[in-house]
C-alpha cells in the first residue's frame, strides 16, 4: 500500500472517530427535555401515591374514632334501658321509643362507615362534615334523653 493511501485511510479513520465520538457527546435538548419531564412524572407519581398513603391514614384514623363514639353511645343506651324498668308505663314505653330511634341512627352510622368507598377528596370532606354532624345529633340526643 502506498503512503498516500495510507495517508488517506489514517486520516479518514481519526475522522471516522472524532465525528462519532463528537456525535456521541452531544445530547440533543430534546434528551434534556425527556429526562426532565421524567423527574416531573416520577416526582409527581410520588406525590399522589403519599396523598394516597396519607388518605388512607386519614380513613382509618376517622374510622377507629367514630366507632369509638358508637361504642360509647351504645353503652349509654345500654345503661338507659336499664334505668327504663324503674319508671312507669307511659314514661318507660316514651323512652324505649326514644332509645329504639337512637340505636337506629347509631347502626346507621357503624354501617355508613364501614361501607364508605373512596370517591376523592371533595367527597371524602362532605361525608366527614355529614357524619359528624349525624354523630353529634345522636349525642346531643342522647344527653336530652339523660337529662329527662
Amino acid at each position: 500500500m502506498n503512503t498516500k493511501c495510507r495517508l488517506s485511510l489514517i486520516t479518514l479513520g481519526m475522522a471516522a472517530f472524532f465525528s462519532v465520538t463528537f456525535v456521541s457527546s452531544c445530547k440533543s435538548p430534546a434528551d434534556t427535555e425527556n429526562n426532565e419531564l421524567n423527574e416531573d412524572v416520577n416526582a409527581v407519581e410520588q406525590d399522589i401515591e403519599d396523598a394516597r398513603v396519607d388518605a388512607i391514614a386519614q380513613y382509618e384514623e376517622f374510622k377507629k374514632d367514630a366507632e369509638s363514639k358508637i361504642d360509647e353511645n351504645i353503652n349509654q343506651l345500654n345503661e338507659l334501658k336499664k334505668d327504663a324498668k324503674i319508671k312507669t308505663k307511659e314514661a318507660k314505653a316514651d323512652l324505649d321509643v326514644k332509645l329504639f330511634e337512637l340505636e337506629r341512627k347509631n347502626q346507621a352510622l357503624r354501617d355508613k362507615i364501614r361501607d364508605y368507598k373512596d370517591e376523592g377528596n371533595e367527597k371524602w370532606n362532605a361525608f366527614k362534615q355529614e357524619f359528624d354532624r349525624d354523630m353529634d345529633s345522636i349525642s346531643l340526643s342522647l344527653k336530652e334523653v339523660i337529662k329527662n
